[in-house]
């Protein structure tokens, strides 16, 4: 119930309250699909990309292939994110 609510309040704007709702979520249930993609999306919007590459690298170890958006997404993000930090 609560990641339905962290999905409507990311949809529509909230993403920090997102970000908390999500969070709820993982602190009972770590490795669900949904709230790490959730969590890792909220922070990114948020500008809180230190948060999103850590559950976006939680979501990428838990998942095999790359038949789903998400998936795609969060490599790409991760992979943005890895060649800004470099020189």
């Amino acid at each position: 119930m609560r990641e339905m609510l962290a999905d409507l309040l990311l949809m529509n704007g909230d993403r920090a309250q997102a970000l908390a709702e999500y969070r709820a979520v993982l602190a009972h249930n770590m490795n669900r699909f949904d709230s790490l993609y959730g969590a890792g999306s909220s922070a990114f919007a948020v500008g809180d990309v230190a948060t999103a590459m850590m559950y976006y690298g939680q979501l990428l170890t838990i998942v095999k292939g790359v038949e789903r958006q998400e998936i795609v997404t969060a490599h790409a993000r991760v992979a943005q994110s890895n060649s800004e930090s470099t020189p």
